[in-house]
């Protein structure tokens, strides 16, 4: 949904889990920042990426504190479902240069904009859904 060519583009993915779309981001060109908060799970992601041939920049620790010190391009975020999604989008808002990518559930309402980021698009998968949102959508 976000493009094949991703030649040039920052991307964080700021829920690093299995890493699969950190993965997914590389293979298309991009340059990765990965952010896990658990040690564990960070320890067996670099595992994979090194398996792999992958090259991230893998930060151990709360995706907040990323988004707060840096901008990227392209932000995707599949926070816990327990969690609030709106909460992330804030946390956001301001480390989007251009599309922000929110996996979340499907009961979960989402905003048409955040800041200066408006809703571009949706497209649901089973229980979960993809929000986009873009500057100047």
């Amino acid at each position: 949904m976000i493009g094949q060519d991703l030649a040039g583009v920052t991307v964080l993915d700021g829920c690093g889990g299995s890493g699969l779309l950190s993965f997914e981001a590389f293979s298309r060109g991009a340059t990765v920042t990965t952010v896990e908060r658990n040690r564990s799970i960070a320890r067996d992601l670099a595992t994979r990426a090194k398996a792999l041939g992958v090259t991230l920049d893998l930060r151990v620790g709360d995706c907040r504190s990323a988004l707060e010190a840096g901008e990227w391009d392209v932000v995707i975020l599949d926070p816990p479902y327990s969690e609030d999604p709106v909460e992330w989008l804030s946390a956001a808002a301001n480390s989007v240069k251009s599309m922000l990518v929110v996996e979340h559930a499907s009961g979960a309402a989402m905003p048409d904009s955040i800041g200066t980021l408006q809703m571009d698009r949706t497209r649901k998968y089973g229980d979960s859904v993809l929000t986009i949102y873009r500057r100047g959508a």
